[in-house]
């Protein structure tokens, strides 16, 4: 692949070296003025340049946008994997309707685990190509610290939650799963 461009390059100066000799012994009707103009030439060079070989840049920083974006993805479908994690875990202390120290202690790790990766995110993007995205993670922030309070209510309750505290998490744990998509998005639309 990339002896390609060096192998196109010669047969374009083969042909050319060609069409000269051929206009310079009059052959197949060709004819050549022996003048050389030095704009002309160093404007068909650019325009080959120009036609072929800038392709390989465009494709090579292609794809580096692509690997970044990637990366970027797959860290935020780490950071929604583990907000599902938690949600399940909440659904599941509200069906038993108990909360056990077992599942405070998962809690309390699954969040942490959300704020770690968020982290990683905004430090990711702020790195990135996409770091015009950066101003996105204040809200993804706020949106998990509404979630993280509406499943704690500061702390854990010692009694199961009750409709409203269930309908409020369920409220703020779409919003920030909502965030979270459209971050994910707007990454892979963003050029």
């Amino acid at each position: 692949m990339k002896k390609q461009p060096l192998i196109v390059a010669l047969v374009m100066i083969a042909m050319l070296g060609g069409v000269f000799l051929a206009a310079h012994n009059g052959l197949l009707g060709f004819s050549i003025e022996h003048k050389l103009n030095p704009v002309e030439l160093a404007t068909l060079a650019v325009s080959i340049f120009i036609a072929y070989f800038l392709q390989y840049y465009f494709i090579s920083r292609a794809a580096d946008d692509r690997s970044e974006k990637d990366i970027l993805i797959d860290s935020l479908r780490d950071v929604l994997a583990t907000v599902r994690d938690c949600r399940d875990t909440l659904i599941g202390c509200h069906d038993t309707k108990t909360i056990s120290a077992t599942h405070v202690k998962s809690i309390k790790l699954l969040f942490r685990k959300i704020a770690n990766g968020l982290d990683n995110v905004e430090t990711a993007l702020g790195m990135s190509q996409c770091s015009a995205l950066s101003e996105e993670c204040k809200a993804i922030q706020d949106a998990f610290f509404n979630y993280k309070s509406a499943a704690t209510g500061g702390s854990f309750p010692s009694h199961p939650y009750d409709s409203h505290a269930f309908t409020d998490q369920e409220k703020t744990y779409r919003a920030l799963n909502q965030r979270l998509h459209a971050l994910v998005f707007k990454i892979n639309q963003h050029r």
